[in-house]
């Protein structure tokens, strides 16, 4: 399936078998890899991969997926969480990590992290083991190729790190997200939604001091105008973080503002979803002190302001 998958993208982006496999592999180990019969190092198809112009992602989400269909990892985690199905995400974990333990693929132990982040993040349990935990903590070193994949796993696996260390990695991520998007426009958003979960995290933690420095940071950088989403996200983790430093009525006004924009505009499930989220950065149901929230006012740099 993985040699069918490489030849259909292959043929989708008009390259040749010489083009591909020169210096790499052999004409006819790459036949035989797209045929089924054979297969080829991971190292050598990320380059294959590369002079496609196609990310590690995008070619494993059309077999195995961390997307590629209803029945693949991404779906199912994110049906899990929004379910608040812990059972069921632990099921998952444990599947991941039998598929790790028995391979030990780049992509198995990116699709552990994502189902146990998830986990986590519903139980603030780590099921990793201490051997896959260092695993983790190395796997985003300053050397680390920031393929879709890996993009994604720190967006889920970002939780499982240590305050500093997620810190760290959300700044050098942050760091790619503009040169990124000149040539990647959806692995730029990925970037960003990854960052912005680092941030949340770091608020909901109380790692106030961290969750500043990388909140003063993501508010100077310029988002893709086609990513509102994640503007909106980004403006709703700045206002948290302001309520959380020094919680007043009208911080609170803002933040239950922003979530009945939601509402107003249809979006129920993501508007309840907004309002769990403000429960669990600022330590309180924000709704309990405004019933009803004015309008949202703007909050941009009542972060720097708030000491």
């Amino acid at each position: 399936m993985m040699g069918a998958e490489f030849r259909r993208l292959r043929r989708r982006e008009g390259a040749s078998l010489k083009d591909v496999a020169g210096g790499v592999v052999s004409l006819g180990a790459l036949s035989k890899f797209e045929s089924g019969t054979a297969d080829v190092p991971i190292n050598k198809l990320c380059v294959m991969l590369d002079r496609m112009g196609v990310s590690l992602q995008e070619f494993v989400s059309g077999f195995d997926p961390l997307v590629g269909n209803s029945n693949s990892l991404m779906p199912t985690v994110n049906k899990l969480s929004a379910q608040r199905d812990v059972p069921g995400l632990k099921v998952l974990v444990m599947m991941a990590q039998e598929r790790y333990v028995r391979r030990w693929t780049p992509i198995d132990f990116q699709q552990l992290v994502i189902a146990a982040g998830a986990y986590f993040a519903l139980t603030q349990d780590n099921l990793l083991s201490t051997e896959q935990e260092q695993t983790l903590s190395t796997w985003f070193s300053p050397q680390v190729r920031w393929t879709e994949a890996n993009v994604v796993a720190f967006r889920y696996g970002c939780v499982l790190l240590s305050p500093l260390v997620c810190y760290q990695v959300a700044t050098r991520l942050f760091g790619k997200v503009h040169a990124v998007y000149s040539v990647n426009h959806s692995l730029s958003t990925a970037a960003w939604e990854a960052v912005l979960s680092a941030d949340c995290w770091l608020v909901q933690s109380g790692e106030i001091t961290l969750a500043k420095r990388l909140t003063e940071k993501v508010q100077q950088g310029v988002i893709p105008a086609n990513a509102s989403l994640v503007e909106y996200r980004r403006e709703f983790i700045a206002r948290c973080l302001a309520y959380r430093i020094e919680p007043s009525t009208a911080r609170a006004e803002s933040i239950t503002g922003l979530i009945s924009f939601l509402r107003t505009i249809g979006s129920v499930s993501l508007a309840q979803s907004y309002r769990d989220t403000a429960q669990r950065l600022c330590g309180t149901d924000l709704y309990a002190q405004v019933p009803q929230p004015g309008p949202a006012t703007d909050a941009v740099g009542e972060v720097a302001d708030a000491n």
